[in-house]
């Protein structure tokens, strides 16, 4: 009966450091997923940047053309 109640213990001891194991694999994963998330964010930001200076250079160069158009237009009445 005692060895009967030692195997039970060992069972449980096992049962006990396989979940801590899992539960640590688990928590590790957790720091990687998050640690991600804010590399994601960082990179959300730079390209919602990126994105602001191409629409800003966008309309830049359509307000130069708009500007060059009457210039053309005057330089070939002109010839």
């Amino acid at each position: 009966m005692v060895y009967l109640a030692f195997i039970f213990a060992f069972a449980l001891a096992c049962l006990a450091a396989i979940e801590f194991i899992y539960l640590m694999a688990l928590e590790t994963k957790t720091r990687q997923l998050k640690r991600r998330v804010a590399d994601m964010e960082r990179e959300r930001a730079m390209l919602i940047e990126n994105l602001r200076n191409a629409e800003t250079l966008l309309k830049d160069a359509e307000r130069l053309d708009e500007e060059s158009w009457p210039e053309l237009i005057d330089d070939s009445t002109i010839g």
